[in-house]
């Protein structure tokens, strides 16, 4: 997943389609804005008006002018990303594209599942009810009025592109723009819906909150849309969906993929992000581990540490990284430092819930969202247990000499001495390839 890191002072420009008709903005006021609220509606309709104009601006001029601080921006854009009113793009000169798109119509919002489901659990049932009869009244009449016959051209109808000008090469290359932040994973419902209604079975049983844990184990263990649809059809029962089983089943199948792995070959590191980390200091094993850590699930990583020290996961671990999953928003990356530092550098033989909530907690609050965020806390954690022992040790007998005591064991992928308990080279290119095994089994 792509890291959003956006500093105020990076540039962005806006596009979007043709204006949006008095019903399209109807449905934006009515049936979307309970959902996105003031706020994004405001930085939704400052965006079609920004598009009026070409020029690059900075984000902090944005933010001055609609009063926001950067937090709150990005959460106003994440909502109008989420309900598909807006795409965000990084282009190769590091600027911010955001691209406009019209709301659906009312007729397509209220037959969708997903947001007639929550714009019913916004607003209430009265309200609800009220705005559906407004708006497929209006829909209803204006396709009664309209006895219109369309003529308009096709495209093959007025232009004429053969195929010997479709394979000739175009005079200019258009640069490869990035998504800022596609999720780790992102249900089709509508398509999920179908494939369980072949099968006898509705999506429409879940939970809001059902929903958001399906999302939740489909990116902690890695299953698209079909796999997961598999799952839950076999693991449905006379009452329909059942999501206990549907657990019961993705951890089994998780221990029986233990058994068969793979080697799959790596991706290339995002050379400009790892540049700059050079600059700061970071070894190359350093940025290695990162490149590796973050091409890999939390439960996969999880399970290549405890192979390779002889142990198992147990349940309450993989409950443990479930939950924490759910509630904090560390990314993958983040999760598996965390996960190394615990169980390789602190050699604990397990993940202790108040130990590791403890840190994903200090880690969440001081806003750690890449894995050299979380190097650079551990290395400070190191730091200040060496300077408190030093101290300690100090106070006891100032007068006599100290006595050589071994070094702290230290993460491999920090810069400092090591331990005869650090791995060699030999052990650490084996442990890279058991996770890139483990990858290919996804």
């Amino acid at each position: 997943m792509t890291e959003d890191v956006l500093k105020p002072s990076q540039t962005f420009f806006v596009t979007q389609g043709l204006p949006l008709t008095s019903q399209e903005q109807e449905v934006l006021e009515g049936l979307y804005l309970p959902l996105v609220g003031s706020i994004a509606l405001s930085l939704y309709q400052f965006f079609a008006f920004q598009s009026k104009f070409t020029d690059p601006q900075p984000h902090f001029q944005l933010l001055t002018r609609l009063d926001l601080g950067l937090q709150n921006f990005l959460t106003a854009r994440y909502k109008l990303e989420a309900l598909g009113l807006l795409r965000s793009f990084v282009t190769p000169k590091n600027e911010y594209h955001y691209q406009l798109v019209a709301p659906i119509s009312a007729r397509q919002f209220l037959q969708d599942d997903i947001f007639s489901h929550l714009l019913l659990g916004k607003i209430g049932e009265k309200d609800y009810q009220m705005l559906a009869q407004y708006f497929l009244t209006q829909t209803a009449t204006s396709a009664s009025n309209s006895e219109e016959i369309e003529i308009t051209t096709s495209f093959q109808g007025s232009f004429d592109l053969s195929q010997a000008q479709m394979s000739q090469p175009l005079p200019i290359t258009i640069g490869e723009v990035q998504e800022v932040r596609p999720p780790a994973t992102k249900i089709d419902w509508l398509f999920l819906a179908d494939l369980l209604a072949k099968q006898g079975l509705k999506l429409k049983q879940l939970t809001g909150l059902e929903r958001t844990e399906l999302v939740q184990l489909a990116d902690l263990y890695g299953y698209d849309d079909f796999t997961l649809g598999k799952l839950l059809v076999e693991t449905a029962d006379d009452d329909g969906l059942n999501l206990k089983k549907l657990k019961q089943a993705i951890a089994k199948n998780f221990n029986a993929k233990l058994q068969t792995i793979a080697a799959k070959p790596s991706v290339p590191a995002n050379e400009e992000r790892f540049a700059g980390l050079r600059q700061q200091g970071f070894s190359a094993a350093e940025l290695q581990f990162i490149q590796t850590i973050e091409k890999i699930s939390p439960m996969d990583f999880l399970a290549a540490i405890k192979k390779q020290k002889g142990g198992f996961v147990a349940d309450q671990e993989r409950y443990l990284l479930e939950q924490l999953r759910r509630r904090s928003t560390l990314s993958d990356g983040v999760l598996n430092i965390l996960i190394d530092y615990v169980l390789r550098q602190q050699n604990q033989a397990s993940l202790q819930a108040s130990y590791v909530n403890t840190i994903a907690n200090d880690w969440a609050q001081n806003k750690v969202q890449l894995p050299e965020d979380a190097m650079v806390k551990i290395k400070e954690l190191i730091g200040k247990s060496q300077q408190s022992k030093e101290q300690r040790y100090g106070r006891k007998n100032n007068n006599s000499p100290q006595r050589k005591r071994p070094k702290e064991e230290l993460p491999d992928w920090v810069d400092k001495p090591m331990t005869e308990t650090e791995m060699d080279e030999k052990d650490k290119e084996a442990f890279l390839k058991r996770i890139e095994k483990l990858k290919e089994s996804r």
